[in-house]
Protein backbone atom coordinates (compact mmCIF):
# COMPACT_ATOMS: atom_id res chain seq x y z
CA UNK A 1 0.00 0.00 0.00
CA UNK A 2 1.04 3.85 -0.50
CA UNK A 3 2.78 4.82 3.01
CA UNK A 4 4.32 7.84 1.72
CA UNK A 5 2.61 9.51 -1.06
CA UNK A 6 -0.35 9.18 0.61
CA UNK A 7 -3.25 11.38 -1.68
CA UNK A 8 -0.42 12.88 -3.71
CA UNK A 9 0.54 9.57 -5.42
CA UNK A 10 0.51 10.73 -9.07
CA UNK A 11 3.82 10.79 -9.93
CA UNK A 12 4.42 7.42 -8.54
CA UNK A 13 1.15 5.92 -9.58
CA UNK A 14 -0.24 4.83 -13.26
CA UNK A 15 -3.96 5.01 -13.13
CA UNK A 16 -5.72 1.58 -13.88
CA UNK A 17 -9.33 1.12 -15.80
CA UNK A 18 -12.38 1.61 -12.93
CA UNK A 19 -11.68 3.54 -10.35
CA UNK A 20 -14.38 2.47 -7.47
CA UNK A 21 -15.68 4.03 -4.14
CA UNK A 22 -14.09 4.48 -0.91
CA UNK A 23 -16.96 2.60 0.46
CA UNK A 24 -16.14 -0.22 -2.25
CA UNK A 25 -12.42 0.19 -2.04
CA UNK A 26 -12.70 -0.06 1.89
CA UNK A 27 -14.55 -3.57 1.14
CA UNK A 28 -12.24 -4.75 -1.40
CA UNK A 29 -9.34 -4.10 1.01
CA UNK A 30 -10.72 -5.29 4.11
CA UNK A 31 -12.25 -8.72 2.34
CA UNK A 32 -11.30 -11.97 3.65
CA UNK A 33 -7.70 -12.90 2.46
CA UNK A 34 -6.37 -9.46 1.85
CA UNK A 35 -3.96 -7.55 4.14
CA UNK A 36 -6.41 -5.35 5.99
CA UNK A 37 -8.94 -8.35 6.69
CA UNK A 38 -11.12 -7.32 9.32
CA UNK A 39 -12.93 -9.79 11.51
CA UNK A 40 -15.26 -9.07 14.91
CA UNK A 41 -13.97 -9.95 18.17
CA UNK A 42 -14.88 -9.83 21.75
CA UNK A 43 -12.74 -8.06 23.84
CA UNK A 44 -13.75 -6.76 26.96
CA UNK A 45 -16.95 -8.02 26.73
CA UNK A 46 -17.64 -5.41 23.66
CA UNK A 47 -17.55 -6.42 19.84
CA UNK A 48 -15.06 -4.95 18.57
CA UNK A 49 -13.63 -4.95 14.82
CA UNK A 50 -9.86 -5.83 14.25
CA UNK A 51 -6.99 -6.36 11.34
CA UNK A 52 -6.64 -10.50 11.64
CA UNK A 53 -3.50 -9.96 10.24
CA UNK A 54 -1.73 -7.29 12.30
CA UNK A 55 0.96 -8.16 14.73
CA UNK A 56 -0.01 -9.51 17.57
CA UNK A 57 2.61 -6.96 19.52
CA UNK A 58 4.86 -3.95 18.99
CA UNK A 59 7.44 -6.50 20.01
CA UNK A 60 6.58 -8.55 16.93
CA UNK A 61 6.24 -5.66 14.55
CA UNK A 62 10.04 -4.85 15.36
CA UNK A 63 11.18 -8.22 14.58
CA UNK A 64 9.36 -8.43 11.50
CA UNK A 65 10.81 -5.15 10.40
CA UNK A 66 14.76 -6.05 11.27
CA UNK A 67 16.39 -5.95 7.93
CA UNK A 68 19.19 -4.15 6.88
CA UNK A 69 18.00 -0.90 6.02
CA UNK A 70 18.91 2.34 7.91
CA UNK A 71 16.29 3.34 10.22
CA UNK A 72 17.45 5.65 12.90
CA UNK A 73 19.37 8.83 11.52
CA UNK A 74 20.84 11.54 14.62
CA UNK A 75 23.58 13.93 13.97
CA UNK A 76 26.76 11.43 12.58
CA UNK A 77 24.92 8.49 14.32
CA UNK A 78 22.93 5.84 11.93
CA UNK A 79 21.45 2.31 12.90
CA UNK A 80 19.83 -0.01 10.77
CA UNK A 81 16.51 -1.47 11.95
CA UNK A 82 18.18 -4.47 12.89
CA UNK A 83 21.41 -3.07 14.76
CA UNK A 84 18.28 -0.94 16.63
CA UNK A 85 16.57 -4.36 17.15
CA UNK A 86 20.06 -5.70 18.67
CA UNK A 87 21.22 -2.67 21.38
CA UNK A 88 17.30 -3.00 22.19
CA UNK A 89 17.22 -6.01 22.83
CA UNK A 90 20.50 -5.40 25.34
CA UNK A 91 18.36 -2.43 27.03
CA UNK A 92 15.49 -5.11 27.52
CA UNK A 93 18.26 -7.78 28.75
CA UNK A 94 19.55 -4.92 31.37
CA UNK A 95 16.12 -4.20 32.63
CA UNK A 96 14.65 -7.60 33.58
CA UNK A 97 18.02 -9.17 34.79
CA UNK A 98 19.50 -6.23 36.51
CA UNK A 99 16.53 -4.08 37.55
CA UNK A 100 13.83 -6.90 37.73
CA UNK A 101 11.49 -5.15 35.11
CA UNK A 102 8.23 -7.54 34.45
CA UNK A 103 5.34 -7.24 32.37
CA UNK A 104 3.11 -4.64 33.63
CA UNK A 105 5.77 -2.73 35.59
CA UNK A 106 6.25 1.08 34.48
CA UNK A 107 9.49 2.40 33.04
CA UNK A 108 9.16 6.24 32.60
CA UNK A 109 11.28 7.97 29.66
CA UNK A 110 12.87 11.69 29.83
CA UNK A 111 14.97 12.84 27.21
CA UNK A 112 15.20 14.83 23.92
CA UNK A 113 14.79 12.96 20.87
CA UNK A 114 18.26 11.07 21.27
CA UNK A 115 18.40 7.50 19.46
CA UNK A 116 18.20 6.23 23.28
CA UNK A 117 14.46 7.56 23.74
CA UNK A 118 13.51 4.70 20.49
CA UNK A 119 15.63 2.30 22.09
CA UNK A 120 14.24 2.05 25.36
CA UNK A 121 11.28 2.47 23.96
CA UNK A 122 11.32 -0.74 22.14
CA UNK A 123 12.94 -2.81 25.01
CA UNK A 124 10.64 -1.92 27.54
CA UNK A 125 7.26 -2.70 25.26
CA UNK A 126 8.77 -5.85 23.71
CA UNK A 127 9.31 -7.43 27.48
CA UNK A 128 5.81 -6.72 28.08
CA UNK A 129 6.53 -3.71 30.65
CA UNK A 130 5.12 -0.27 30.14
CA UNK A 131 6.44 2.83 28.32
CA UNK A 132 6.00 5.92 30.29
CA UNK A 133 6.44 8.63 27.77
CA UNK A 134 7.03 11.64 30.22
CA UNK A 135 7.30 15.21 28.39
CA UNK A 136 10.82 16.60 28.49
CA UNK A 137 9.48 20.17 28.98
CA UNK A 138 8.10 19.08 32.33
CA UNK A 139 9.87 20.86 35.32
CA UNK A 140 10.82 19.20 38.82
CA UNK A 141 7.43 19.24 40.26
CA UNK A 142 5.61 17.90 36.93
CA UNK A 143 8.49 15.32 37.02
CA UNK A 144 7.92 14.37 40.31
CA UNK A 145 3.90 13.94 39.50
CA UNK A 146 4.08 12.08 36.68
CA UNK A 147 6.66 9.16 38.10
CA UNK A 148 4.82 9.06 41.17
CA UNK A 149 1.42 8.78 39.26
CA UNK A 150 2.66 6.12 36.82
CA UNK A 151 4.19 3.96 39.60
CA UNK A 152 7.72 4.36 37.54
CA UNK A 153 10.11 1.57 38.82
CA UNK A 154 12.60 2.86 36.66
CA UNK A 155 13.53 5.76 34.69
CA UNK A 156 15.56 6.86 32.05
CA UNK A 157 16.88 10.25 31.89
CA UNK A 158 19.32 12.39 29.85
CA UNK A 159 21.42 15.05 31.98
CA UNK A 160 18.90 17.94 31.77
CA UNK A 161 15.96 16.13 33.05
CA UNK A 162 18.72 14.47 35.53
CA UNK A 163 19.14 18.12 37.08
CA UNK A 164 14.73 18.62 37.47
CA UNK A 165 14.98 15.22 39.36
CA UNK A 166 17.66 16.35 41.68
CA UNK A 167 15.32 19.37 42.38
CA UNK A 168 12.64 16.70 43.24
CA UNK A 169 11.46 17.05 46.88
CA UNK A 170 10.72 14.50 48.09
CA UNK A 171 12.54 12.58 45.27
CA UNK A 172 10.28 9.95 43.73
CA UNK A 173 11.41 6.29 44.44
CA UNK A 174 12.68 5.05 41.26
CA UNK A 175 15.88 3.63 39.99
CA UNK A 176 17.39 6.15 37.38
CA UNK A 177 19.26 5.08 34.57
CA UNK A 178 21.28 8.27 32.61
CA UNK A 179 21.75 8.64 28.90
CA UNK A 180 24.07 10.72 27.00
CA UNK A 181 25.75 11.34 30.21
CA UNK A 182 29.64 11.65 30.91
CA UNK A 183 29.70 8.68 33.40
CA UNK A 184 27.02 8.26 36.21
CA UNK A 185 25.15 11.34 37.15
CA UNK A 186 23.36 11.95 39.74
CA UNK A 187 23.59 9.03 41.16
CA UNK A 188 22.13 7.25 38.05
CA UNK A 189 23.69 4.60 36.80
CA UNK A 190 25.38 5.13 32.86
CA UNK A 191 23.92 3.41 30.41
CA UNK A 192 26.75 2.98 27.95
CA UNK A 193 28.58 1.62 31.14
CA UNK A 194 25.67 -1.00 31.44
CA UNK A 195 25.57 -1.77 27.68
CA UNK A 196 29.44 -2.20 27.66
CA UNK A 197 29.29 -4.61 30.95
CA UNK A 198 26.44 -7.09 29.18
CA UNK A 199 27.15 -7.00 25.67
CA UNK A 200 26.15 -9.10 23.06
CA UNK A 201 22.51 -10.58 24.86
CA UNK A 202 19.68 -11.74 22.99
CA UNK A 203 15.87 -10.19 23.92
CA UNK A 204 14.28 -11.58 26.85
CA UNK A 205 12.02 -14.17 25.87
CA UNK A 206 8.13 -13.13 27.13
CA UNK A 207 5.08 -13.17 25.62
CA UNK A 208 3.49 -10.19 24.90
CA UNK A 209 -0.22 -9.99 24.28
CA UNK A 210 -2.17 -8.09 22.20
CA UNK A 211 -4.59 -6.78 25.19
CA UNK A 212 -1.05 -6.23 27.12
CA UNK A 213 -0.99 -2.19 27.89
CA UNK A 214 1.98 -1.15 26.40
CA UNK A 215 2.27 2.34 27.06
CA UNK A 216 0.69 5.43 29.26
CA UNK A 217 0.99 8.85 27.37
CA UNK A 218 0.68 11.87 29.47
CA UNK A 219 -2.29 14.64 27.96
CA UNK A 220 -3.11 17.60 29.45
CA UNK A 221 -6.74 18.57 30.36
CA UNK A 222 -8.72 22.29 31.22
CA UNK A 223 -8.08 22.07 34.67
CA UNK A 224 -5.75 20.88 37.25
CA UNK A 225 -2.85 17.85 36.64
CA UNK A 226 -1.86 16.19 33.41
CA UNK A 227 -3.98 12.78 32.78
CA UNK A 228 -1.60 9.52 32.16
CA UNK A 229 -3.78 7.06 29.11
CA UNK A 230 -2.85 4.10 28.94
CA UNK A 231 -2.75 1.81 25.52
CA UNK A 232 -2.52 -1.56 24.01
CA UNK A 233 -0.33 -3.08 22.32
CA UNK A 234 -3.58 -3.71 19.88
CA UNK A 235 -4.75 -0.13 20.34
CA UNK A 236 -1.74 1.29 19.10
CA UNK A 237 -1.50 -1.82 15.93
CA UNK A 238 -4.95 -0.70 15.17
CA UNK A 239 -4.35 2.99 14.42
CA UNK A 240 -1.38 1.62 12.56
CA UNK A 241 -2.80 -0.42 10.19
CA UNK A 242 -5.62 2.65 9.98
CA UNK A 243 -3.82 4.90 8.61
CA UNK A 244 -2.09 2.00 6.11
CA UNK A 245 -5.52 1.17 5.26
CA UNK A 246 -6.38 4.88 4.40
CA UNK A 247 -3.81 5.41 2.26
CA UNK A 248 -4.63 1.92 0.18
CA UNK A 249 -7.83 3.10 -0.13
CA UNK A 250 -7.55 6.66 -1.22
CA UNK A 251 -5.32 5.38 -3.75
CA UNK A 252 -7.63 2.63 -4.96
CA UNK A 253 -10.75 4.96 -5.12
CA UNK A 254 -8.97 7.03 -7.38
CA UNK A 255 -8.07 4.47 -9.37
CA UNK A 256 -4.41 4.56 -8.95
CA UNK A 257 -1.97 2.25 -8.06
CA UNK A 258 1.79 2.06 -6.66
CA UNK A 259 5.17 1.80 -8.51
CA UNK A 260 7.69 0.51 -6.44
CA UNK A 261 10.12 3.91 -5.45
CA UNK A 262 13.41 4.59 -6.86
CA UNK A 263 14.88 5.27 -2.83
CA UNK A 264 13.99 4.13 0.52
CA UNK A 265 11.37 6.76 1.83
CA UNK A 266 12.64 8.73 4.77
CA UNK A 267 10.96 10.78 7.42
CA UNK A 268 12.01 14.03 9.65
CA UNK A 269 11.35 14.17 13.62
CA UNK A 270 11.22 17.52 14.67
CA UNK A 271 8.36 16.71 16.74
CA UNK A 272 8.39 15.35 20.50
CA UNK A 273 8.65 11.52 20.97
CA UNK A 274 6.36 11.86 23.96
CA UNK A 275 3.59 13.38 21.99
CA UNK A 276 1.41 10.67 19.74
CA UNK A 277 2.50 12.87 16.71
CA UNK A 278 5.87 11.73 16.98
CA UNK A 279 5.27 8.34 18.91
CA UNK A 280 2.96 7.23 16.47
CA UNK A 281 2.64 9.08 13.45
CA UNK A 282 6.39 9.33 12.83
CA UNK A 283 8.29 6.96 15.07
CA UNK A 284 5.70 3.61 15.04
CA UNK A 285 4.56 3.85 11.41
CA UNK A 286 7.96 3.89 10.06
CA UNK A 287 8.51 0.49 10.84
CA UNK A 288 6.38 -1.37 8.43
CA UNK A 289 7.28 1.03 5.81
CA UNK A 290 10.84 0.19 6.16
CA UNK A 291 11.40 4.15 6.39
CA UNK A 292 14.26 6.14 7.42
CA UNK A 293 13.68 8.10 10.49
CA UNK A 294 16.13 11.12 10.90
CA UNK A 295 16.34 12.97 14.64
CA UNK A 296 16.29 16.60 15.16
CA UNK A 297 17.97 17.73 18.90
CA UNK A 298 15.47 20.76 18.49
CA UNK A 299 13.39 22.31 16.08
CA UNK A 300 15.47 24.60 13.33
CA UNK A 301 13.87 25.70 10.05
CA UNK A 302 17.39 26.02 8.33
CA UNK A 303 18.96 22.61 9.40
CA UNK A 304 15.68 20.93 9.26
CA UNK A 305 15.84 22.32 4.87
CA UNK A 306 19.35 20.95 5.28
CA UNK A 307 18.18 17.82 6.33
CA UNK A 308 15.29 17.46 3.89
CA UNK A 309 17.99 17.75 1.10
CA UNK A 310 21.13 15.69 2.40
CA UNK A 311 19.05 12.88 3.87
CA UNK A 312 16.25 12.69 0.75
CA UNK A 313 13.33 13.11 2.85
CA UNK A 314 10.19 12.50 1.82
CA UNK A 315 7.67 13.26 4.67
CA UNK A 316 7.37 15.47 7.58
CA UNK A 317 4.91 16.64 10.28
CA UNK A 318 4.43 19.20 12.34
CA UNK A 319 2.01 21.45 13.83
CA UNK A 320 0.56 24.46 12.10
CA UNK A 321 3.97 26.84 13.33
CA UNK A 322 6.72 24.69 12.54
CA UNK A 323 5.05 23.49 8.73
CA UNK A 324 5.06 27.49 8.23
CA UNK A 325 8.39 28.02 9.06
CA UNK A 326 9.43 25.15 7.03
CA UNK A 327 7.51 26.79 4.13
CA UNK A 328 9.29 29.97 4.74
CA UNK A 329 12.45 28.45 4.30
CA UNK A 330 11.53 26.58 1.57
CA UNK A 331 10.84 30.10 -0.34
CA UNK A 332 14.17 31.74 1.26
CA UNK A 333 16.62 28.53 0.20
CA UNK A 334 18.33 27.23 -2.91
CA UNK A 335 17.82 23.86 -1.10
CA UNK A 336 16.42 21.25 -3.06
CA UNK A 337 13.81 20.05 -1.25
CA UNK A 338 12.38 17.97 -4.24
CA UNK A 339 12.00 15.08 -2.35
CA UNK A 340 9.52 16.11 0.02
CA UNK A 341 6.17 14.42 -0.94
CA UNK A 342 3.99 15.50 2.38
CA UNK A 343 3.89 17.91 4.53
CA UNK A 344 1.48 16.30 7.34
CA UNK A 345 0.00 18.52 10.49
CA UNK A 346 -1.59 18.49 13.76
CA UNK A 347 -2.30 19.55 16.90
CA UNK A 348 -3.29 23.31 15.93
CA UNK A 349 -5.78 24.73 12.79
CA UNK A 350 -3.77 25.42 9.33
CA UNK A 351 -4.47 29.25 8.27
CA UNK A 352 -5.88 28.43 4.60
CA UNK A 353 -3.23 30.73 3.07
CA UNK A 354 -0.32 28.53 5.17
CA UNK A 355 -2.26 25.35 2.97
CA UNK A 356 -2.11 27.46 -0.23
CA UNK A 357 1.36 28.18 0.37
CA UNK A 358 2.42 24.46 0.83
CA UNK A 359 1.06 23.38 -2.78
CA UNK A 360 2.88 26.14 -3.94
CA UNK A 361 6.30 25.75 -2.33
CA UNK A 362 7.39 22.09 -2.74
CA UNK A 363 7.92 20.67 -5.91
CA UNK A 364 5.42 17.57 -5.06
CA UNK A 365 4.73 17.53 -1.34
CA UNK A 366 0.85 17.59 -0.84
CA UNK A 367 -0.28 19.61 2.62
CA UNK A 368 -1.99 17.33 4.87
CA UNK A 369 -3.42 17.83 8.30
CA UNK A 370 -5.56 15.51 10.67
CA UNK A 371 -6.88 15.32 14.30
CA UNK A 372 -6.34 12.73 16.64
CA UNK A 373 -6.73 12.24 20.87
CA UNK A 374 -3.83 10.55 22.87
CA UNK A 375 -6.71 8.35 23.93
CA UNK A 376 -7.22 7.47 20.30
CA UNK A 377 -3.41 6.51 19.59
CA UNK A 378 -3.31 9.71 17.36
CA UNK A 379 -6.08 8.29 15.00
CA UNK A 380 -8.77 10.64 14.58
CA UNK A 381 -10.26 12.50 10.45
CA UNK A 382 -7.90 13.14 8.23
CA UNK A 383 -7.39 15.32 5.13
CA UNK A 384 -4.88 15.47 2.53
CA UNK A 385 -3.48 16.79 -1.65
CA UNK A 386 -6.73 18.18 -3.53
CA UNK A 387 -9.10 17.73 -0.68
Amino acid sequence: PLREKENNVQHESHRMSAPMTRAEALATLTAPGQTYELQTLQIADYPLRVFTNAPPSLRELYAQAASDLPFLVYEDERLSFAQTQDLSGRIAYILAHRYGVGKGDRVAISMRNYPEWILTFMAVTSIGAIAVAMNSLWQADEMAFGLVDSGAKVLFADPERLERLARCSPKPDVQVIATRAAGPAFGAADLSALLDEVGAVAMPAVEVLPEDPAIIVYTSGSTGQAKGVVSTHRQILSALLSWELDAAAGALAAGLTPEPGAQQPATLLGVPLFHVTGLHKVFLESYRAQRKMVCMYKWDAAQAAELIEAEKISSFIGPAAMTGDLVREAQRTQRDLSTLAVVGGGGAPRAPEQVKQIDASFAIAAPATGWGMTETNAIGTGIAGPD
